[in-house]
């Protein structure tokens, strides 16, 4: 809605300028109305002042491009994490929490593009899988669907190389893995789309919420990402 009135709103209004310098009657000593010189006078007002407008929306888009692709710089900074410079649009971040390394990543969204937040922890974690409440990114070309009620009432869509299936539904079963991804991963949860991607050295989680959704959550969800890698890599070593 921003946007449309940013854009819509003063090209109608300059354009209702422009009929209003052509047609209304003015005082000498402006040209007679519809005349060549009134054309001239409205054409040059009009000119300038959308000259004035494009400048002025170009510093606003950089002004809000700049602000919202560091929406989450007090939220990680409060949890240990730095920023760590900007990849085009793409805000990083980095930090070491509870003894793991974690990056992250933010991307604002902008007109239908939703947002998108990227977190990982590097882990010995064993694993090759993806989880998450609707289609998760196939892991690997062998992948197979297990179904794994995790909660009473949440059965996300588990993809897993077939050997590592056993030890996968294992972990799940445990209570405390099981709420830690139902908080992160659940369409009941705030946040948009999201899944949770493991490889043997490491664990992702992408989210496409919204900005004040991030906002809220972020520093959550690195956190509870941080404690699934450790549960992981307990799970790991204790084989």
């Amino acid at each position: 809605m921003r946007t449309i009135f940013l854009i819509v709103v003063p090209v109608l209004l300059l354009f209702c300028l422009g009929m209003v310098l052509i047609w209304v009657p003015l005082p000498q000593p402006f040209p007679a109305a519809a005349g060549n010189g009134r054309n001239t006078m409205a054409a040059v007002v009009v000119g300038i002042l959308g000259l004035v407008y494009v400048i002025g929306l170009t510093g606003y888009v950089c002004w809000a491009v700049f602000r919202s692709g560091r929406v989450l710089d007090d939220v990680l900074a409060s949890i240990g994490m730095t920023a760590s410079g900007n990849l085009g649009l793409r805000r990083r971040y980095h930090g070491r929490l509870h003894g793991y390394n974690v990056r992250a990543s933010w991307v604002p969204g902008y007109g239908v593009r939703p947002s998108q937040f990227l977190a990982n922890v590097v882990a010995d974690v064993g694993l090759v899988a993806a989880v998450g409440d609707h289609h998760p990114l196939r892991p690997s070309a062998d992948a197979i669907r297990v179904k794994v009620p995790v909660l009473e009432n949440w059965t996300p869509v588990v993809l897993v190389k077939p050997d590592h299936a056993a030890r996968l539904t294992d972990f799940l079963a445990a209570e405390e893995s099981a709420r830690g991804l139902h908080m992160l991963l659940a369409a009941s949860e705030p946040g948009g789309v999201r899944e949770l991607s493991l490889a043997p050295d490491r664990i992702w989680f992408r989210a496409r919420p919204n900005t004040e959704v991030a906002v809220q959550r972020a520093g959550e969800w690195v956190q509870k990402l941080v404690i699934l890698a450790a549960q992981l890599e307990h799970a790991e070593e204790s084989r």
